[in-house]
This record gives structure tokens, C-alpha cells and sequence, in this order.
């Protein structure tokens, strides 16, 4: 079949796309940068914690796109204490990106909040960020001196965000926009070694030959500031430039998508500032100000500013539309993996490529389980969308994502699985997630482990389900899969009858529920514990018998 040619998205046009699942979202803004020659697209979200999902579901679409992410202070407007420097250090990393015209990112993910703050000029970058390269000469104090311009503090040990100490020929330093502390190794005046490290096992992660610390602050002020320590002057920007930039600034030939929620958001921010504003600017009687705020022009944006530089670079609005798009949410049925198997089936019929989507290994495994009983093969893992597209029609592939939801998208033949689709709250979110199903007692389980029944043998673990009582009471049971299909469902409070099993999924067979094996392996398990027990107690009283005294 031949796809149609894509319509370029030109400049002034806008379109709709749907805002949910993310995972659809996503596939979209790839999509329409395929199509644009604008960079970045920014999108701008509703909340800080949907940019992050965005963020990580791009990442793993598409890992060979440019992707950053322009966090909002994690502080309250005219607040008295400043923003972290993890967040000043995060916001300086890509306001510096956007001043390389070069290398612009592909798509921004952005909020309201982040976008409305005005920010410092474009050429303030140029200067505010220290480099280390293995061979490079290297002098202590010129590194202090350096990094302190650029807001990083002396301590002891560089176990946070925007912190250095200087121990012989070692530097520790906490990159401000970095996940893990680094430490810089040098030697007769030249740096060899830079490692980031483990800070709780002091273990090398990684290796680099160059090192790019960004400033760990939106002020960079001149050596002999001497406020420099003051807390929230980060909220008296406008008195440390001549001028502020706007991030629209910044990147005049962005392409902007807007979720429709983000305006409300908007609106709300809008209000809050100039509360804020108003509470900050009133005194006591006879009080006075230090340093009066600033008015919410010199600091923020106002709303027609704002709508005057969407509208401009506007290209498509994210909005709900309904669940035309979201696949089922299998775990909800009575039995979630027959469900889904039934479903891949009709998709396949229809002549869907098929996507299995988990963020961890253990997720994947359970769905790659279920598409093995309804196709009869395991899926093929693929590393990224623009793989999927490459599949042909009817293809069963595994692609590692951490998904929110599975989507269709019905005019490119896929169909999109999530490991939540299948597992609920309980299918891990991230690789760093634990995909723990529940603790009881002592023991811990997880969706699809092989576990042993004392009273019925091997099984793979499916779930949790409510169990109602005639009373209209609600308990729940561990629902158990044996050979055939066969299920069982266990009390929560009869956990101790089941057991791990060491071995993996793959390598062992599940027993039939009613059948002979178990109980004949049990009673064979028995003897040999029962025989066991005989020959300790032998050996114990032979033991005995030599320790006896002779009189």
C-alpha cells in the first residue's frame, strides 16, 4: 500500500492532535517534525510532571532526536528563598542549547510556568559555564574562583546539585543539571581522569574526556558581587541586566504545540504572581524593604505577550478526543491475559502492525508471553518508532517505553500495547521503578514469577483480584495460572502456601491443576526431607556417643 505524500506544515496553519494517550502524543510531534523544517518544535504542557512522561516516552521513541526539557523554578513567585540549583542548573543547560543555532533541539517540552519567566540575555551563555578536558592545565583556585561565578558553593562533600570540594589532587563536583556527582583527577598541574561516580559507594559510573558544567544560577554576576550569598535574589533578575530576553527570544523560528489545559494553567500562574506581587510589596507600619520586588513586567511575561508569540509560531493544539485512539484496559476483564490474547488476534486480522510496549524486562516478558499464545512466536524487539514504521503489515514487535497507555493509529495499520494495558497500576513506569506486585509478610512477588502451590504444584503469578463476598464485602486473591489455562485463585491471607520458585519463566513447565504429578513429586520431596531428618539424627547420636565420658 502506498502512504500518502505528507503536506508540509507551513508557518500561520495549525492543526489538532489528540492529547492523549501520551504515547499517541508523541508519535505525532515526531510526526510533524518529519514534516517541518522549524526547530525546535516546542511543545508546552499542562503540568511539570507530564512534560517529564513526555520527555521520557521521546526518549524512548526516539532516541536519535535532539530532546530537552526547560523546567519552571521549583519555587513560588516573589518567594523568599531562590529556586535549587539542580533546577537553575537544568534551566541554564538549555537556555544555553538554544543559543547554538546550529544545533537547536529537535523538540522542547516546556510549561506555561517555564515559558512565562523571563530570562537573561541570549549572550550571557557565551561565558557561563566551566569546561574540564582530560589533558588540559588545571589550577584549584582558578577552578573555585570559576565556579563560584557561575553559582556553585564550597563544602565538604559534593553530594548536591551546585557543590564542589577541592581535595588535593581530586575535585568532586555536582554538575547542577546532572544526575550523579563527577570527580576531576589531576596531576602535576594536568587534569587526567574526569569520572562520574556514585555518591553513596563512591564507585566510578562513567568515563569522559570532556566535562561541561553549566551555571548552577540565572545570575552570573562579576567575582566581587557581594550578594552573591543572599537568598531568593534570584526573584530581583531584572536588577542584575540591563535588559531581560523572553525564551520566544531565544528561538524566534520555534514551532509551537499547545495543550488545551495549558491556558487555565496560564491564567492561574498569571493570578498567583500578581498575588504574590501585591503581599510582597505591603509593609508595616514603619517597616521598610531592603530591596523592594520588582513588578511582575520586569520578571514575567503578561498574557498578551504570551498570545502574541504563541499565535505567531502556533502549529497544532493538543486536545482530548474522547477514546477513539486508547485500546482497551484489559485489566480490568476477569481474565486480563485472554483478553488481550483475543484482542491481538482481531488487530492482526485487520491487518495491524502490533507493538508490545513495557519499561522493564520483567513487564516485557509478560507481554511477549501472552503474544506467544495468541500468534504462537515471540515478539521481534525493535529499538525505536522509526522501526516500527519499517515493519511490514501484521508484524509482532517489542519496543521498550514507559508508556502511560496503548493507542491505535489507524491510519498507519499499528496498534500499540502498553504494559499497563495489560498489568494496571502495577506495571513499572520507568527502568528505575520496581515492578514489585505486592509484599505480604516477608515475601516478595511479582507479576509473571513462577511460583510454587504447596497444595498444587508450579504456576506463574497473573495478578491481584477482588473478591466480593455475599455481604457486599471485598477481599482479594492472588489469581494463580496452571498448565492449560487453568486458574486459581488464593486468599491474600493464605500467602504462605505459596513459595518462589528460582528458576525463569521460560525454563519450566506449569503443572495441571488437578493432576498427579505435583502430588507425587511432593510425597517424593517428603521421604527424601523424611530421610534426611533420619540420617542427622543418626550422625547426631553417633556425634554423641563418641563425645560420651569413659568411667
Amino acid at each position: 500500500m502506498t502512504r500518502p505524500k505528507a503536506r508540509p506544515v507551513a508557518q500561520g496553519q495549525s492543526s489538532t492532535i489528540p492529547a492523549e494517550p501520551a504515547g499517541l502524543l508523541v508519535v505525532e510531534l515526531l510526526e510533524l517534525l518529519r514534516r517541518s523544517a522549524r526547530r525546535p518544535i516546542v511543545h508546552v504542557c499542562s503540568d511539570s510532571r507530564r512534560a517529564d512522561l513526555l520527555l521520557a516516552i521521546a526518549q524512548a521513541l526516539a532516541p536519535e532526536r535532539r530532546l530537552a526539557l526547560l523546567p519552571a523554578w521549583d519555587c513560588l513567585p516573589y518567594d523568599l528563598a531562590s529556586p535549587s540549583r539542580a533546577a537553575m542548573g537544568q534551566r541554564t543547560g538549555v537556555l544555553r542549547w538554544l543559543t547554538d543555532e546550529a544545533a537547536l533541539p529537535d523538540i522542547l517540552f516546556a510549561t506555561p510556568a517555564a515559558l512565562i519567566q523571563r530570562v537573561p540575555p541570549r549572550e550571557t551563555w557565551a561565558g557561563a559555564h566551566v569546561e574540564f578536558r582530560v589533558g588540559d592545565s588545571i589550577d584549584a583556585d582558578a577552578v573555585s574562583s570559576a565556579l563560584q561565578r557561575v553559582g556553585y558553593i564550597v563544602d565538604e562533600l559534593a553530594d548536591t546539585p551546585g557543590e564542589f570540594s577541592i581535595r588535593g589532587r581530586v575535585i568532586d563536583l555536582f554538575p547542577a543539571a546532572a544526575p550523579r556527582p563527577c570527580r576531576i583527577e589531576h596531576e602535576d598541574g594536568t587534569i587526567t581522569a574526569i569520572r562520574s561516580y556514585d555518591p553513596a559507594t563512591q564507585r566510578s559510573v562513567a568515563e569522559t574526556d570532556l566535562l561541561i558544567v553549566d551555571a548552577a544560577s540565572e545570575i552570573v554576576p562579576h567575582p566581587s558581587d557581594e550578594d552573591s550569598s543572599i537568598a531568593g535574589r534570584e526573584h530581583h533578575l531584572s536588577q542584575y541586566y540591563p535588559t531581560l530576553d523572553s525564551v520566544f527570544d531565544y528561538i524566534p523560528h520555534a514551532a509551537f504545540v499547545v495543550e488545551a489545559q495549558a491556558g487555565a494553567r496560564l491564567s492561574g500562574l498569571l493570578a498567583q504572581i500578581a498575588e504574590a506581587f501585591a503581599t510582597r510589596s505591603e509593609r508595616a507600619p514603619g517597616a521598610t524593604l531592603r530591596r523592594p520586588p520588582a513588578p511582575p513586567e520586569k520578571l514575567y511575561l503578561s498574557r498578551a505577550e504570551w498570545d502574541r508569540a504563541i499565535s505567531r509560531n502556533l502549529i497544532a493544539t493538543a486536545e482530548q478526543q474522547g477514546q477513539k485512539d486508547a485500546v482497551p484496559r484489559f485489566a480490568r476483564e476477569r481474565n486480563p491475559q485472554s483478553a488481550l490474547a483475543a484482542y491481538l488476534k482481531e488487530r492482526a486480522v485487520a491487518g495491524d502492525k502490533i507493538v508490545l510496549s513495557a519499561a522493564t524486562e520483567r513487564d516485557a516478558r509478560m507481554l511477549a508471553r501472552v503474544a506467544e499464545r495468541a500468534f504462537g512466536q515471540r515478539p521481534k524487539k525493535v529499538a525505536d518508532w522509526q522501526s516500527v514504521a519499517a515493519e511490514k503489515r501484521g508484524s509482532v514487535v517489542a519496543l521498550a517505553a514507559p508508556l502511560d497507555a496503548g493507542f491505535l493509529v489507524s491510519n498507519r495499520h499499528i496498534t500499540v500495547i502498553a504494559a499497563s494495558d495489560l498489568l494496571g497500576s502495577r506495571a513499572a513506569r520507568s527502568v528505575d521503578q520496581s515492578a514489585a506486585l505486592t509484599t505480604l509478610g516477608s515475601a516478595e512477588f511479582h507479576l509473571g514469577d513462577i511460583v510454587v502451590h504447596v497444595d498444587h504444584g508450579i504456576a506463574a503469578l497473573e495478578g491481584l483480584e477482588e473478591i466480593k463476598a455475599s455481604e457486599g464485602n471485598a477481599s482479594e486473591a492472588i489469581s494463580l495460572r496452571f498448565a492449560e489455562e487453568a486458574k486459581l485463585l488464593v486468599p491474600a491471607d493464605n500467602i504462605g502456601s505459596i513459595w518462589q520458585y528460582g528458576s525463569d519463566a521460560d525454563a519450566v513447565s506449569l503443572d495441571h491443576l488437578e493432576g498427579e504429578a505435583w502430588p507425587k513429586r511432593r510425597a517424593k520431596i517428603a521421604q527424601d526431607v523424611a530421610a534426611d531428618a533420619a540420617r542427622m539424627v543418626q550422625m547426631a547420636a553417633a556425634r554423641d556417643s563418641m563425645n560420651a565420658p569413659k568411667f
